[in-house]
């Protein structure tokens, strides 16, 4: 009697572990390995056109001076604006910690909140800021201890984008192969797939970053101090639908207001209203297109169920799972 295992049944067997152990190790770093692919396909076209002027085509060479490139057109304003924004926190700790001791000014304000509010509302504005201040110096320990780790990501980046400019094709190619799709289903998907994940990094962050300089240029035009700061909030805030970076500039507004800086008031209101709430209305058609090919109404929730799920990476990774169902279905519905 035979009692020799099917060949065909231990192979898979074998091959589900083996992909699940591999899967299992490359887990932490997921975050590095999206973040990198999705940069390469924004940054390809570069690499195709530095490719097409070296007369003998060195992908190795074209995909070097893309990093290159790379590193000095973005990473280099964003390490001096780091720097910038290092400073600022640490200024804003320090005069926030001040105004708190002294609490002269926070009385003011809590007096004039407080006249515009019911009799039965009460505000402790003292306590409130105590708070803010307890939260911020927690943090602050986490962000200088964490600062190694994110240099240690941000090479590995750099190290992925490379081989993944240099060897993607090649990668893609084997995938179509292994496939049981037929060929011309494996390109709509894939062309899908970097549809979106153009969408994503060229409209929405492209935008962000727009609309927070917009606003940082506006904070530092009208002697509003944090402007680098703040800028970076409100582009991290303009992800937030319909409110955006009116999350930062209201605040800021109510608080000119409140004390008595009516000038850089109104200024920043108009500023802020005509020039960077626009400034979506007029990019986002401009940039994106029709890259993406969804309902805005599931990009946001792929946005929030990803950031839910999986954390920041889940702003990409959402997005892409809507995609490349979309995708499914519409070569379902084709045959």
């Amino acid at each position: 009697m035979d009692t020799k295992i099917n060949p065909k049944y231990f192979f898979f067997a074998l091959l589900a572990l083996s992909v699940f152990f591999v899967a299992y190790l490359f887990k932490p770093f997921l975050t590095v390995l999206i973040l990198s692919a999705s940069l390469s396909l924004v940054l390809h076209p570069v690499y195709k056109w530095i490719q097409s002027k070296i007369s003998w085509q060195s992908g190795w060479l074209s995909s070097f001076i893309t990093l290159i490139l790379f590193i000095i057109v973005l990473c280099t304003p964003m390490f001096f604006l780091g720097k910038v924004i290092l400073k600022e926190s640490t200024d804003m700790y320090k005069s926030l910690t001040s105004t708190y001791e002294s609490s002269t000014v926070l009385n003011e304000l809590e007096i004039k909140i407080e006249k515009l509010l019911p009799d039965s509302v009460d505000i402790d504005l003292n306590q409130r800021v105590a708070d803010v201040l307890s939260i911020v110096s927690k943090d602050l320990g986490n962000i200088f201890s964490s600062t190694l780790n994110t240099l240690f990501s941000f090479f590995l980046v750099l190290i992925s984008m490379f081989y993944f400019l240099k060897d993607g094709h090649i990668w893609k190619k084997s995938l179509i192969k292994l496939s049981p799709l037929p060929d011309k289903n494996d390109n709509k998907i894939i062309d899908r797939l970097k549809k979106s994940v153009n969408g994503i990094m060229l409209g929405y962050l492209f935008i962000g970053f727009a609309q927070g300089f917009l606003l940082g240029l506006g904070l530092y035009i009208f002697g509003i101090p944090n402007a680098a700061l703040l800028g970076v909030i409100a582009a991290v805030a303009s992800l937030v639908p319909m409110v955006g970076t009116g999350l930062v500039a209201l605040p800021i507004i109510l608080f000119l207001f409140f004390i008595g800086d009516t000038f850089s008031a109104v200024g920043f209101s108009i500023w802020a209203g005509l020039l960077v709430g626009t400034s979506d209305e007029i990019l986002r058609p401009i940039v994106i297109g029709k890259q993406l090919d969804i309902s805005p109404l599931l990009v946001l929730f792929s946005v929030l169920g990803g950031i839910a799920v999986l954390g920041p990476v889940g702003v990409l990774i959402g997005p892409l799972s809507v995609s490349l169902l979309h995708s499914l279905l519409s070569i379902y519905k084709d045959k």
